[in-house]
Protein backbone atom coordinates (compact mmCIF):
# COMPACT_ATOMS: atom_id res chain seq x y z
CA UNK A 1 0.00 0.00 0.00
CA UNK A 2 2.82 2.45 0.84
CA UNK A 3 4.47 1.90 -2.54
CA UNK A 4 1.19 2.53 -4.32
CA UNK A 5 0.59 5.79 -2.45
CA UNK A 6 4.15 7.18 -2.48
CA UNK A 7 5.54 5.61 -5.63
CA UNK A 8 8.57 4.10 -3.88
CA UNK A 9 9.09 1.21 -1.51
CA UNK A 10 9.56 2.34 2.12
CA UNK A 11 13.32 1.75 2.20
CA UNK A 12 13.90 3.66 -1.04
CA UNK A 13 11.73 6.49 0.25
CA UNK A 14 13.76 6.71 3.47
CA UNK A 15 16.98 6.60 1.47
CA UNK A 16 15.79 9.50 -0.67
CA UNK A 17 14.94 11.56 2.41
CA UNK A 18 18.34 10.84 3.97
CA UNK A 19 20.27 11.61 0.79
CA UNK A 20 18.36 14.84 0.16
CA UNK A 21 19.08 15.94 3.74
CA UNK A 22 22.75 14.96 3.42
CA UNK A 23 23.09 16.95 0.21
CA UNK A 24 21.46 19.98 1.82
CA UNK A 25 23.72 19.77 4.88
CA UNK A 26 26.83 19.41 2.73
CA UNK A 27 25.94 22.43 0.63
CA UNK A 28 24.56 24.74 3.31
CA UNK A 29 26.59 24.00 6.45
CA UNK A 30 30.11 23.33 7.66
CA UNK A 31 29.06 20.22 9.60
CA UNK A 32 31.57 17.40 9.13
CA UNK A 33 30.74 14.43 6.96
CA UNK A 34 31.00 12.21 10.03
CA UNK A 35 28.48 14.34 11.93
CA UNK A 36 26.13 14.28 8.94
CA UNK A 37 26.42 10.50 8.67
CA UNK A 38 25.69 9.95 12.35
CA UNK A 39 22.84 12.48 12.42
CA UNK A 40 21.13 10.65 9.55
CA UNK A 41 21.32 7.30 11.29
CA UNK A 42 24.31 5.74 9.58
CA UNK A 43 26.47 3.72 11.98
CA UNK A 44 29.73 5.17 10.61
CA UNK A 45 31.20 7.41 7.92
CA UNK A 46 32.11 4.45 5.72
CA UNK A 47 28.57 3.17 5.26
CA UNK A 48 27.31 6.71 4.69
CA UNK A 49 30.00 7.53 2.15
CA UNK A 50 29.32 4.32 0.26
CA UNK A 51 25.56 4.92 0.18
CA UNK A 52 26.03 8.56 -0.83
CA UNK A 53 28.41 7.67 -3.65
CA UNK A 54 26.05 5.02 -5.00
CA UNK A 55 23.11 7.43 -4.85
CA UNK A 56 24.75 10.58 -6.28
CA UNK A 57 27.69 9.02 -8.19
CA UNK A 58 30.13 11.29 -6.31
CA UNK A 59 31.57 11.10 -2.79
CA UNK A 60 30.16 13.52 -0.20
CA UNK A 61 33.33 15.63 -0.14
CA UNK A 62 32.94 16.33 -3.87
CA UNK A 63 29.36 17.47 -3.33
CA UNK A 64 30.62 19.97 -0.78
CA UNK A 65 33.36 21.24 -3.07
CA UNK A 66 31.05 21.74 -6.03
CA UNK A 67 28.67 23.83 -3.95
CA UNK A 68 31.25 26.35 -2.71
Amino acid sequence: MFTTQVGLPPLKFMQRIRMDKAKQLLKDTDVTVTEIALSLGYPNIYSFTRAFKIYYKVPPIMMRRTSS
